[in-house]
């Protein structure tokens, strides 16, 4: 049992995730996202907590995500901690029956919702992969990478960014999907931010747009949620 805070509001949730100053190390890390989201009842109600947390715009930011991704018929792309698969629905029409994805996930509950969803939409062109986002070893392999809301959950998510630009082709194109804190005005709801990634194992202080410059140029970010949801898309 742990405590989940955020601001004044508590409430006590049945797995533990705490902010990162108060990992013990890495590997305690990885155990903690591993066990959130092999959870039968994260599995079971991720799209309602799906729904409630983005209120259906990650739809929109995978949408614009997957068109920023500049893909072409026959294209190679790796979708990193693909989850339950959902940005398969935007990347298979651009790149078609001939084009292929290598799907990465930590989670093997995540995986079968994803195998699920390819085998009831026939996309035979997917492969997947359980492993460490973080230890991928791909280099000049792929036309372009996504992640969705995966860095904020990545344990070594440092790693997982630069291994990820690595393995994409010169001048191939990155889109980092995820979620951030609220600035303006609107940071007084921050609390309710931290709190809904608390139960998700994820850590929305993590500054992924200044790292991700480190590494691409060309850099475009577009907000949703009112700021909430970004999607940052760059070539290597």
């Amino acid at each position: 049992m742990a405590l989940c805070k955020a601001g004044s509001l508590e409430v006590r949730v049945q797995f533990s995730a705490g902010p990162e100053n108060r990992m013990k190390n890495t590997k305690k890390s990885h155990q903690r996202v591993k066990k959130r989201y092999n959870q039968s009842l994260l599995v079971k109600y991720f799209e309602l907590g799906r729904f409630i947390s983005f209120w259906k715009q990650d739809k929109k930011a995978r949408k614009y995500g997957a068109k920023k991704l500049n893909l072409k018929r026959g294209g190679y792309v790796l979708n990193l901690a693909c989850g339950p698969g959902f940005d398969f629905d935007y990347i298979i029409p651009s790149i078609g029956s001939k084009g292929k994805i290598t799907a990465i996930d930590y989670s093997k509950e995540m995986l079968k919702l994803a195998k699920k969803r390819a085998g009831k939409n026939g996309w035979k062109n997917i492969k997947f992969i359980e492993g460490d986002a973080a230890k991928i070893s791909y280099k000049n392999t792929f036309d372009a990478a996504m992640v969705t809301l995966g860095l904020t959950v990545i344990p070594n998510w440092k790693k997982a960014l630069e291994k990820m630009v690595n393995s994409v082709k010169p001048n191939g194109r990155v889109v980092i999907i995820d979620g951030k804190l609220l600035n303006g005005p609107l940071k007084i709801f921050n609390f309710w931010v931290k709190f809904i990634s608390c139960l998700a194992a994820a850590q929305s202080e993590r500054d992924i747009i200044t790292e991700a410059k480190k590494y691409l140029k060309n850099v475009e970010i577009k907000e949703f949620l009112f700021g909430g949801l970004f999607v940052l898309s760059g070539t290597k």
